[in-house]
């Protein structure tokens, strides 16, 4: 294969070894002297992903730390972590040392997507980068027993390869900086859409997205200048790599179960946060008090529906049911369910990354209830009682750079009404954006923002850089 954009990369090949060393620096120093010494590392969904691994590790198959088959996690970073434990023998530092490591190429990473987006703009690409080391969801995230940074180093693989691979029907030319020719031999294997399809199905398997996002891809084909052929052809290789790498734990949980599905997460994920704050809300009473009535609910459908099977139900079984009660309970409250789910994707947006330690060193937080506040709420996360310096920083710095960030994107998209181009590179993002903003209708957090932050960034440095060169060169209204 022969890329054009190798040469740009072997040019920069000095600034992107500095790039990756500050971002490695960055997330081994803040791992090492400060979420290590609080164990912060143990996030909430940490023990799940480590017990399965330590099952995994020992030849115990993709279970839980009491042997049952495990379906409410995708298994890619269990997996991920197995191979570690089994590397460093099972230590979990020496793991997560490891993942602070890996993690220092995402910035690489984006400048490399920077660079196929847009090939001409090199300045672009470095100022991209470097927003993405100080982003704080990198730097916290590579230190964390969670998911985040290794989704992130194949899903921006995944939009490298896919992303230049093809135009919007009103663009009349087709220009791919990373063209290339592949060997009469092994053409299927080397189409950029089969390998999109792989990269986007290694994803998917470490987090639960990408068997949404493979949908919206090839829309996105379909809009293409590609003739129809073409449109059929590459979407079908896409599914074809996605579904290679995903086949076998749709056969394994079918096999288990006799149901087809990607995971059970949404059943209880929903009854344990988002069911009883809408339920809280519009029944006037405790999020606790309103969790448990729907708990007590749940219990009841298991009983009932063991009986008429004359059997225990398994673990997807339950968690459907706890599916089913939720559903019915929001169903009798359309208004505040998308009220809250709105207020969800409202905090996913809004966030900051460092609120999930803001929430363990501040000495007062308000109370998860129906008193609380939006002002008590804002104020707890701009105006913390705490003692830690450094955290406060880091607060107003993340502060100031969603500022900055989120300005810079919005002024990309108006310049993108006057800019056909640049309209069509936004425009193969905003679906995906938009996808991974919805997604977390259920449940508000900054860090399901990390996903698409990389797009967020070039674009708003794209125009931070159009806008100072307009400035400098007197040309502030000439668009």
């Amino acid at each position: 294969m022969e890329f054009r954009a190798v040469n740009i990369l072997k040019r920069e090949k000095l600034f992107l070894l500095l790039i990756f060393f500050l971002s490695f620096l960055l997330n081994f120093s803040f791992f090492h002297f400060f979420i290590k010494k609080g164990k912060d590392y143990l996030r909430g969904d940490t023990p799940e992903y480590h017990n399965i691994a330590v099952q995994i590790a020992n030849g115990n198959g993709i279970s839980d730390i009491k042997g049952v088959p495990n379906y409410y996690r995708v298994p890619g970073y269990a997996c991920f972590l197995a191979f570690c434990y089994k590397l460093f023998n099972f230590d979990v530092i020496k793991t997560l040392y490891f993942q602070t490591f890996l993690s220092a190429i995402i910035p690489v990473l984006v400048f490399v997507l920077s660079i196929v987006i847009f090939p001409s703009n090199i300045l672009l690409a470095k100022i991209s980068s470097l927003f993405m080391t100080f982003n704080f969801g990198t730097i916290l995230y590579s230190g964390f027993l969670m998911s985040e940074s290794v989704f992130m180093i194949f899903f921006l693989m995944f939009c490298i390869v896919f992303f230049p691979s093809f135009k919007f029907f009103f663009i009349k030319t087709h220009s791919n900086v990373f063209s290339y020719k592949p060997s009469p031999r092994l053409r299927f294997i080397n189409n950029k859409f089969f390998i999109s399809g792989v990269l986007l199905g290694i994803t998917s398997l470490i987090r639960p997205v990408g068997h949404f996002i493979i949908f919206v891809v090839i829309i996105l084909l379909f809009l293409s200048n590609f003739n129809f052929k073409k449109k059929i052809i590459s979407s079908t290789l896409l599914f074809l790599g996605w579904f290679l790498i995903v086949s076998w734990w749709f056969l394994r949980n079918f096999l288990l179960t006799s149901h087809i599905f990607f995971h059970s997460m949404i059943g209880s994920h929903f009854l344990y946060f988002f069911t009883p704050d809408v339920y809280g809300q519009e029944t006037k009473i405790d999020f606790l008090h309103a969790r448990e009535t729907l708990k007590k609910q749940w219990k009841e459908d298991i009983k009932n529906n063991e009986k008429i099977k004359g059997r225990k139900l398994n673990d997807f079984e339950i968690r459907s049911l706890a599916k089913n009660v939720s559903f019915r309970c929001l169903k009798k409250f359309p208004v505040g369910t998308v009220k809250r789910g709105i207020i969800n994707i409202c905090k996913t947006l809004c966030g900051f990354h460092v609120s999930v330690l803001i929430y363990k060193y501040s000495k007062s937080f308000p109370g998860y209830n129906t008193v609380t506040s939006l002002f008590d709420k804002l104020k707890c996360y701009l105006f913390p009682n705490l003692d830690n310096k450094l955290l406060i920083f880091i607060i107003y710095f993340e502060f100031f750079w969603m500022i900055f960030v989120f300005l810079g994107f919005l002024g990309g998209i108006i310049l993108s009404l006057f800019r056909v181009e640049l309209l069509s590179e936004f425009l193969k993002f905003l679906p995906l954006i938009s996808l991974l903003l919805v997604l977390t209708f259920g449940i508000g957090l900054a860090r399901l923002r990390f996903a698409f932050e990389p797009f967020l960034i070039i674009f708003s440095s794209y125009f931070w850089i159009f806008l100072l060169n307009k400035i400098k060169c007197n040309e502030f209204f000439n668009l």
